[in-house]
């Protein structure tokens, strides 16, 4: 994790180098390119506007949910808005400008758009999934605080935490704005749901720079997965960001691949009943789609929703009493008289006759914390080799299940 800090010195020199060549070579040639050290900062000594100082760059191929282009001493970094209509929302925009290199002229769309410096050396934040994104690119030791402590699974961040090094900001879905204020952090990254807008208006007008990351949004896995580049910008780690997440697009792609050649498609349902309430993903949904790329039928396929259908149980059982697969059910459930002592008439279910019962439940802890939604969210390749493993075995028989369990007959 910190194998490159000894090297970061010797970019600094390398820069400075390269700028100076620059002041003296021939002007009418390309622009050159200068690596950019990541955490802790390295800023430009003498700024040349000819000289691209973001050489390792990132596009944007599954995500749909943010947007990132690239000017020679800036990016220009916009989270979409949630209605999902493509349209950017100009409170979301992100200018990202290299330290010692002056911002551009903020007009037009950039007209309300926060200026950060980058790289960035410390930032806070409201969701374990950042916490595990950072993790993919070695950037946890940036992390000074975080809302609920207690949910973290991301090993370096426990130990971190542990250590007294991350700050408590927030309890039970609240952010306190004092600790945040307090704390300073170059960015407090939130997903839109950990803090409320009057919190984030008393941050933002202390001075902390507020970021949005609605990774949590895009339907597709991979598409989850890639904002680990939008992240990936704030400390210059793009090349690391692209390494990782190409990876895991490869493995994922191979999987389903396979998954989708074979013969046999067992039908699938997920979830349990709340309140009175079966809440379905529908057929558009994140769910949905790894389900059908693990090479699942699920029986709500045909249905447009990216969201959540409001069912009964009654509906539910309709469709699925013969269904031979449940999963996501009751991430507390070790036994199928877990399963009865919430909701007896779960026993008309096959499923859960056979014992073909699948929970997320394996990596959480004492506390609560879930590591599936957190690490599972930037590697969906995982994800799918887990449900690969519970629908095609025969695929993947050396893989160990790494979040789901099987939820014992009796």
């Amino acid at each position: 994790m910190f194998q490159h800090w000894l090297t970061r010195a010797l970019a600094c020199v390398l820069s400075l180098f390269l700028l100076a060549s620059c002041a003296s070579g021939d002007q009418q040639s390309q622009p050159k390119t200068t690596p950019v050290a990541a955490h802790p900062r390295s800023c430009v000594e003498n700024f040349s506007p000819e000289t691209d100082y973001f050489p390792a760059k990132s596009t944007v191929n599954f995500a749909k949910n943010f947007t990132l282009e690239y000017h020679n001493n800036y990016k220009v970094l916009r989270t979409l808005n949630p209605a999902g209509d493509g349209a950017a929302d100009n409170g979301s925009a992100y200018v990202l400008v290299q330290c010692g290199t002056p911002p551009p002229k903020l007009e037009g769309p950039l007209a309300k758009a926060q200026v950060i410096d980058i790289p960035i050396r410390s930032l806070a934040a409201l969701s374990t999934t950042f916490v595990a994104a950072l993790a993919l690119i070695d950037e946890v030791p940036a992390l000074t605080g975080f809302s609920g402590l207690e949910y973290l699974t991301t090993p370096a961040a426990q130990k971190l935490a542990d250590d007294g090094k991350i700050a408590n900001i927030g309890t039970n879905g609240q952010v306190s704005v004092e600790e945040v204020v307090s704390l300073q952090p170059d960015v407090l990254l939130s997903d839109g749901n950990g803090a409320s807008p009057g919190e984030i208006e008393k941050i933002a007008g202390a001075g902390v720079k507020v970021v949005l990351d609605t990774d949590w949004l895009e339907q597709s896995p991979l598409g989850r997965a890639e904002w680990v580049k939008f992240i990936s910008t704030f400390f210059n780690k793009e090349a690391q960001a692209n390494g990782r997440f190409d990876q895991i697009a490869s493995r994922y792609s191979s999987l389903a691949t396979q998954a989708q050649q074979t013969s046999s498609r067992p039908t699938v349902f997920t979830n349990t009943v709340f309140q009175g309430v079966w809440y379905m993903p529908g057929g558009n949904s994140y769910p949905a789609h790894l389900i059908k790329d693990a090479g699942g039928d699920y029986l709500w396929s045909d249905t447009p929703e990216t969201g959540s259908l409001n069912l009964g149980l009654e509906a539910v059982m309709a469709k699925a009493q013969t269904a031979q697969t449940w999963l996501n059910a009751g991430i507390t459930w070790k036994t199928t008289a877990d399963a009865l002592a919430e909701e007896p008439r779960y026993e008309a279910f096959q499923a859960l006759q056979k014992g073909n019962v699948w929970n997320f439940g394996k990596k959480v802890n004492a506390t609560g914390g879930d590591d599936f939604q957190a690490t599972g969210a930037v590697r969906p390749d995982l994800v799918l080799a887990d449900l690969v493993k519970i629908l095609h075995p025969e695929l993947v028989p050396a893989h160990e299940l790494i979040w789901y369990q099987q939820v014992s007959v009796g």
